[in-house]
């Protein structure tokens, strides 16, 4: 995962896709674990639509509270996150997904730790009868953010345990493909897009985030805001944080994870939000600090 503040004009739309003829899961490994002819919604583009950069697909590893991470710890308990966004012009209102945690290489990959099972979602399975196990939809899913046009946002969470101390590097494998929902396999108008994301072994107490003491010192400008939100701090933070920003009526328009030594070098685009009163939110390790943000 990159270290740079990634600000993103607050779009959180989680990649869905429900595939309308496999709407109840895939029976073949299609996230990209097995080489190419078996990376995306059906080999050689003909089950749903074609692989397209129209659909971005990024992964996100936090612990057990919601805390960003780049590394795991191992035998603790883990959140994947799999975001897909619906960039392109076309509506696509449902989508599927797959994705697999492994090690090894090439053609040798073997399950990396275990999922929990009572935390799995809502019309989500885990197929524990392939190796390595894949988690997917087991019925139509829907976008989580928007309704299938520009911007939607599409999401796919899991609880992970991580795998014993010395295992080293896990890869994550993962697809999703957002779809029309209009009962066909279009090869045309249905997308897809996969990704491999690599988490490294950690030890018990590497990956910090927020102090107590620094979140005293964060601070947003200029308030009110018409376009660019800057964020302060006036001690050195390491670590990563997680920043959200929620409307009065809870709406979620910002979900960001940033790097402390990015503080005070990044902006949010605050461009498209609605004028009003928000809340931004920063937690950290044993701290949280709510702050009140106006957009003129």
């Amino acid at each position: 995962m990159k270290k740079n503040l990634l600000l993103l004009p607050i779009i959180c739309v989680f990649a869905y896709f429900t595939l309308t003829s496999s709407q109840s899961g895939s029976t073949g490994n299609y996230t990209g674990i097995h080489g190419a002819g078996y990376t995306g919604c059906g080999s050689s583009n003909v089950c749903h639509g074609r692989k397209s950069n129209d659909v971005t697909v990024t992964f996100l590893l936090e612990d057990s509270a919601g805390n960003a991470m780049l590394k795991y710890i191992p035998g603790k308990r883990h959140r994947i996150k799999m975001v897909a966004i619906n960039m392109g012009s076309d509506n696509l209102p449902k989508f599927g997904f797959q994705l697999s945690a492994v090690t090894g290489v090439a053609s040798a990959y073997n399950q990396a730790g275990s999922y929990y099972r009572p935390s799995l979602p809502v019309n989500t399975i885990l197929d524990t009868s392939v190796n390595p196990y894949l988690f997917q939809q087991s019925a139509n899913l829907s976008p989580t953010t928007g309704t299938g046009s520009f911007g939607s946002i599409y999401n796919a969470q899991i609880t992970w345990v991580a795998p014993p101390a010395g295992t080293g590097k896990v890869s994550v494998f993962g697809v999703a493909c957002l779809v029309n929902g209009n009962s066909a396999a279009d090869t045309l108008t249905d997308k897809w897009n996969n990704t491999v994301y690599d988490i490294d072994e950690d030890g018990p107490v590497n990956v910090k985030t927020l102090s107590a003491a620094g979140i005293t010192t964060l601070s947003a400008w200029p308030i009110p805001v018409s376009n660019a939100l800057h964020l302060h701090t006036t001690v050195d933070l390491v670590g990563f944080y997680t920043i959200q920003v929620f409307s009065l009526t809870g709406i979620n328009v910002c979900s960001l994870y940033v790097a402390g030594a990015d503080f005070n070098t990044g902006v949010i685009d605050a461009t498209n939000w609605a004028p009003g009163m928000y809340s931004l939110v920063i937690k950290g390790e044993g701290a949280t600090k709510v702050l009140p943000v106006i957009k003129d």
